[in-house]
């Protein structure tokens, strides 16, 4: 897996703006989250209409479906984002499904 700190090839100056301020949302509530960026942002093939497709592994403590809900809110309005949040025991659980397995092949975690 990459890190990302300042610069990626497939995002713009706007979308690194962006990224960075859900990141700083995000940690304002889950200091100790894990963001890992895949999809096409991640390879660099984004296209018009490309998401935002982000793991985030933290301590939630609501349902699935409602971190879900409060992620979107924490993030960018003019990239669509499609997030995966997990709590660390579940995304421990789940790291031999195929999915899991391409992001943390792919996918670059943002610090």
């Amino acid at each position: 897996m990459h890190t990302i700190r300042k610069r990626h090839p497939a995002l713009g100056r706007s979308a690194r703006a962006q990224i960075r301020e859900f990141l700083r949302r995000l940690r304002s509530r889950y200091p100790e989250a894990r963001v890992i960026l895949f999809g096409s942002y991640a390879r660099g093939d984004v296209h018009e209409g490309s998401d935002l497709d982000i793991l985030v592994i933290a301590d939630f403590k609501q349902r699935f479906i409602d971190r879900i809900g409060e992620l979107i809110e924490l993030g960018p309005k003019s990239i669509r984002l499609e997030v995966l949040p997990y709590t660390p025991a579940e995304f421990k659980n789940m790291r031999g499904r195929a999915l899991l397995k391409t992001i943390l092949r792919e996918g670059i975690e943002l610090t």
